[in-house]
């Protein structure tokens, strides 16, 4: 079972998927016709490259062969493509969020955590293998990486609002607003689909 220190996205953040994504016709907000080849996708001024989707595809296929014990089918593997554009798109909002409040997490201070962590829960190679499930330690780093963001933008959010039960309820605000703010800075190119892109 994968543990809380490696989820995808830190609970206070999670943000099931960039809804609204798509053609917007709106002044500054992204439009699907405006997205350049050779990108699946724009997040604010940030295209997110079909390299990176391929990449994200192939990780998440991985996973489920290793599994399920098969090959994901033609079905199984549009659901995996529309799973990794979310996944790709709301890693892209996070960081820019993150960047935009100036919380940064250095590349050391991921993998010392990782190092730590994988030191304390895998015993031996063949139990780390197995918790990899198809992922390479670079993707765990990245999944980690965007964990650490996210508590450390709730945790300013809440200590904004002054901590406690405004602080909490802070974050719940900000997790509506932070939703609808990158729905409106993102745009999927019309070959692409993910929950919300039109």
């Amino acid at each position: 079972m994968r543990y809380r220190a490696l989820a995808l996205v830190a609970t206070l953040l999670v943000v099931t998927v960039i809804g609204g994504c798509g053609g917007v016709d709106d002044g500054d907000k992204p439009r699907a016709e405006d997205i350049p080849s050779g990108a699946v996708a724009v997040v604010g001024e940030t295209e997110v490259p079909k390299a990176a989707l391929n990449r994200q595809i192939a990780m998440l296929a991985r996973q489920q062969r290793q599994a399920n014990g098969k090959a994901p089918t033609a079905t199984e593997r549009k659901q995996i493509a529309s799973q990794a554009l979310a996944q790709l798109l709301q890693r892209e909002a996070i960081e820019q969020e993150a960047a935009e409040r100036g919380i940064k997490v250095s590349k050391a201070e991921v993998r010392r955590t990782w190092n730590s962590t994988a030191k304390r829960q895998f015993k031996t190679k063949k139990a780390l293998r197995q918790f990899l499930g198809g992922q390479t330690v670079a993707d765990i780093l990245v999944q980690l990486r965007l964990q650490v963001l996210s508590e450390r933008i709730a945790d300013r959010v809440s200590k904004e609002a002054g901590g406690g039960k405004e602080g909490a309820k802070a974050v719940k605000e900000f997790q509506k607003d932070f939703q609808k703010r990158w729905q409106d800075k993102t745009a999927c190119s019309g070959d692409y689909a993910a929950p919300g892109c039109s």
